[in-house]
């Protein structure tokens, strides 16, 4: 076969040009590095600016959730309902109240999340509109519980009083879809910078395979030509191979950096859930409430039906909020609760290198998912307490079902620790760990008890109700 003459003039052509980009490869890579660096923390702070929208559209749920129990419970008081609390009333519309100036000048959610001021101009104008809104719902309820004969189903203050609870909840809806379109923004900017990051490193790669092919063909041809060039290709053989090896090993770090941003768009398909899931459990409270507005007054047994289902409502919400913030694991999914507990203690043992010993019956079909899954939170997050803090050489998990109730047991033999002194620490200096747990036991109506010595070890125990999972 007769070689083309244009080939053979193109071929060192090529070659030159790989040639010459030997010494620029580096730089080329520590530029495309600092400019993936910068990418990096821009999208960071984009992501901050996603969690304060998440964090404000939930304290924004949260004072539709309470204003619409305010407006509920007034409603069933003025009628005569003698098991209406009024004290939790008003604190149901005073916390309302207390979540705007939250999310105006910054403070705490009812989750206890830290927020930020508010900064934008149309949400912040918005928030102040509710202001006065909530007030005037409260001074019109005060006005309706001193008069209660005047001012019952059907009256002039009752219309009132409607009308501007429904006024509440179009304004909060109205902020919810301002602050999901800022979410959808943000992620934007988020995808976008991804593919940048993407193509860059991409372009890093496909050059730098491309001149090592190269280079490894003159290698070739140099052996068969010159045996004393033999030395000298291989040394720069090795030398373009280290090249490799540190381009290989950004491109790694930039592998965990990519698995970061999958886990960001886990949550925001949560959040996503939490909004339009949490946005339907409002409406369906408002049409609960209208239902049993328009019941006669010797229905009963239908007005204590729909009170039992806004505050179940009420408790779906809740646990919407909290499973939107921690996807469930997949062995739950995959294995069973049983297993997958068998396997998380496998798995820490054999990890910390300590004996782990477990009493786990089968637990399968005595809770739904979602307190499955919030179980296997509580106890991972005892193992993590215990790899964090205990140093300990034996640890047991036992798991005992009662008639009404199952009772979680995670005990270790580590150094322990003085549970009131961790209790009256600074929330700060305290941590989240703990309260979470207490607080994922309360949610599902069961009980938690934590104790520990220091040079004793540690006892975790939570028992939680069979078959409901939560509250009655």
């Amino acid at each position: 076969m007769i070689p083309d003459p244009q080939e053979e003039k193109a071929a060192p052509e090529l070659r030159n040009w790989f040639r010459r980009m030997g010494w620029q490869m580096p730089i080329m890579v520590v530029i495309l590095g600092l400019i993936s660096f910068v990418l990096l923390i821009w999208m960071n702070k984009i992501n901050q600016g996603q969690r304060r929208d998440f964090d404000h559209c939930d304290a924004l749920m949260d004072i539709q959730i309470n204003s619409t129990a305010f407006h509920l419970w007034l409603e069933e008081a003025i009628t005569g309902d003698a098991t209406v609390d009024i004290q939790k009333v008003w604190e149901s519309i005073d916390l309302a109240s207390s979540l705007v100036e939250a999310i105006l000048a910054g403070g705490k959610s009812e989750h206890g999340v830290i927020m930020q001021p508010l900064k934008d101009s149309a949400l912040r104008k918005g928030m102040e509109d509710l202001k006065p809104l909530l007030a005037q719902i409260k001074k019109i309820g005060l006005q309706r519980m001193r008069k209660p004969e005047t001012s019952g189903i059907g009256s002039a203050m009752d219309e009132l009083f409607d009308e501007v609870f429904k006024e509440i909840q179009i304004k909060a809806r109205a902020l919810e879809i301002l602050l999901e379109r800022d979410f959808i923004r943000h992620q934007d900017s988020v995808s976008r910078l991804f593919w940048g990051i993407l193509l860059a490193w991409t372009f890093v790669v496909v050059v730098a395979i491309t001149g090592l092919w190269h280079r490894e063909a003159r290698r070739r041809l140099a052996e068969e030509a010159l045996a004393d060039a033999k030395n000298q290709l291989e040394i720069k053989v090795a030398e373009r191979t280290k090249d490799l090896r540190r381009v290989n090993d950004q491109l790694r770090h930039l592998s965990s950096q990519l698995l970061t941003a999958q886990e960001k768009e886990r949550k925001r398909i949560a959040a996503e859930l939490h909004d339009e899931l949490g946005a339907s459990l409002a409406l369906l409270r408002i049409e609960f409430t209208l239902i049993e507005k328009n019941l006669n007054a010797d229905q009963r047994e239908l007005r204590e039906r729909c009170r039992r289902n806004l505050e179940y409502i009420g408790l779906v919400a809740g646990n919407v909020s909290r499973i939107s913030r921690n996807l469930s694991p997949y062995l739950l999914e995959d294995l069973g609760f049983s297993a997958a507990l068998r396997s998380l203690l496998s798995d820490f043992g054999k990890r910390l290198n300590i004996q782990v010993t477990s009493e786990i019956p089968e637990l399968e079909n005595l809770f739904p998912q979602d307190v499955e899954t919030t179980s296997y939170r509580i106890i991972q997050e005892s193992l993590t307490n215990i790899s964090k803090h205990a140093q300990a050489q034996h640890v047991s998990l036992v798991i005992k079902i009662a008639d009404d109730e199952v009772c979680f047991t995670v005990e270790d033999d580590g150094k322990g620790f003085n549970v009131e002194q961790e209790k009256r620490k600074d929330a700060l200096k305290r941590g989240m760990g703990l309260p979470t747990m207490e607080e994922r036991v309360r949610i599902l109506g069961g009980s938690f008890e934590l104790w520990s010595q220091e040079g004793q070890g540690s006892r975790t125990t939570f028992c939680i109700p069979k078959n409901e999972g939560g509250p009655p």
